[in-house]
């Protein structure tokens, strides 16, 4: 695949030293300015602890961001990288103003994507924060996707400032048996609903039926656990976190996604997270036999939140 140079003018970092590097992200050079006074807002601040701007040339592969963004956006804008100590995160610049406008309009919906690149293939290297950690030791509705829920609410903590307000096995819904969702999160003060899945094949290629499959169960899921939470739990509107295998099936998603009916489409805001450097939200790979013991919920854990 055909590499393209991005210039990047703003990241956030967290403990970062040195040149970045990884596997799907490799700093060429990196050099660091003093941040503007305010430049990062406390969302920054918060997530990192400290902000600084930095200029530097990376050479990444091509990204399709999704239809969320608009053709501008996406062609003539670089795209913005958070540097962690344990990921790079990228996204368009426009990305927490965007989604903060698609949670705030309670019609809107939208299909938007990021890339993570995990520093390290193994499970352990990630720095997983305390409402992560939360989902990891406490049980859920049965399935092993302990793993691919605590990535995905360490995610949006990380890029929206997101505060987990309910596990999943807080939720209540009437009638019992309705289908359920993963957790729920306050952003800017708004309760938002989260589903999470997995896009991915094992042999073959990942096709447009596959996608739809995936998509139409998904999203019909979201929809009715939104109308059955009970109303103390409510939410105006949900996420659909796909966490994606490879970067090729972010299109095939999104052109999928299009032509949905807007019944299923609803007013979710559909988020792909390509994680390719990360094997264990995928499979059973990267973990020690600690680990796997823990994401596959062995012992139950009292509730703490």
């Amino acid at each position: 695949m055909a590499k393209s140079v991005w210039e990047v003018t703003e990241v956030k970092a967290a403990g970062l030293k040195g040149t970045h590097s990884a596997q799907e992200v490799s700093a060429v050079s990196l050099q660091r300015q003093a941040a503007p006074r305010g430049a990062a807002g406390n969302t920054s601040e918060s997530i990192a602890g400290k902000s600084s701007v930095f200029t530097a040339a990376l050479s990444v592969p091509p990204f399709h961001y999704g239809s969320g963004f608009s053709e501008r956006r996406r062609t003539k804008r670089p795209p913005a990288l958070a540097l962690f100590a344990d990921m790079t995160v990228a996204h368009p610049v426009a990305f927490r103003s965007d989604m903060a406008y698609k949670l705030e309009c309670v019609e809107e919906n939208g299909f938007l994507a990021t890339r993570v690149a995990t520093h390290s293939a193994s499970f352990s290297s990630i720095e997983f924060g305390p409402a992560a950690r939360t989902l990891l030791t406490l049980p859920n509705a049965g399935g092993n996707s302990k793993a691919s829920e605590a990535l995905s609410l360490e995610l949006l903590v990380r890029q929206l400032n997101a505060k987990l307000q309910c596990t999943e096995m807080e939720l209540e819904y009437f009638p019992y048996g309705s289908k359920i969702t993963d957790y729920s999160v306050r952003i800017s003060g708004e309760v938002v609903g989260v589903s999470v899945t997995r896009a991915m094949k094992y042999c073959g290629e990942f096709t447009h039926e596959d996608a739809e499959t995936l998509l139409e169960k998904k999203l019909y899921g979201v929809v009715a656990s939104s109308k059955a939470v009970l109303k103390k739990y409510r939410w105006s509107k949900q996420i659909l976190h796909v966490l994606v295998e490879r970067d090729y099936m972010v299109p095939i998603l999104e052109s999928v996604w299009r032509r949905m009916c807007r019944e299923l489409q609803s007013n979710t805001v559909v988020v792909a997270s390509v994680c390719e450097t990360a094997p264990w939200v995928f499979y059973n790979s990267g973990f020690t036999q600690e680990e796997y013991e823990l994401v596959e919920g062995a012992g139950p854990h009292p509730c703490s939140i």
